[in-house]
């Protein structure tokens, strides 16, 4: 099993349905849903993600999961008219940065650190970090009273 990074810039979509969405992971409610992973193929059903928020303050991890699919190509989000892959992925935690701070990305140090800098979404993450970065997460959520990520 990998460990993949998404990305989500605010600057670039308005993700209008994020508090609701937020909510309902939050209620345990099993919430799947399809994010663009760049040209990447090598995702696989089973893997884990995090979801980055970059661009904007407050910066972070804002959620975590399991991926659901392999890569599928299709059009890209932007509209621009490339395209792009995209995973149907379920969420285990999603936090609003309106409601919650997401894990600051200064705490995520080597072998992660280039992890925050990449432009496109999917980025793998070097397994030497997967244990950290699980830590990191699941100390964040418990001081948020989130209920942590099961094993």
């Amino acid at each position: 099993m990998a460990t993949y990074v998404l990305t989500w810039n605010p600057e670039k979509w308005d993700w209008a349905g994020l508090p609701s969405l937020a909510k309902r992971v939050l209620a345990g409610e099993p919430v799947r849903d399809t994010w663009d992973c760049g040209r990447r193929t090598a995702p696989r059903p089973g893997d884990r993600f995090y979801l980055l928020r970059q661009g904007v303050h407050p910066k972070g991890i804002v959620g975590s999961g399991e991926i659901l699919s392999f890569p599928q190509p299709g059009e890209h989000w932007s509209g621009n008219g490339s395209t792009a892959n995209y995973l149907d992925l379920q969420y285990h935690h999603l936090l609003d940065p309106a409601a919650f701070e997401p894990l600051d990305i200064s705490r995520l140090h080597a072998p992660l650190h280039t992890l925050w800098r990449s432009r496109s979404s999917g980025a793998t993450a070097p397994a030497e970090g997967e244990a950290l970065l699980e830590s990191l997460w699941r100390q964040h959520l418990e001081i948020l009273l989130v209920e942590p990520p099961g094993p």
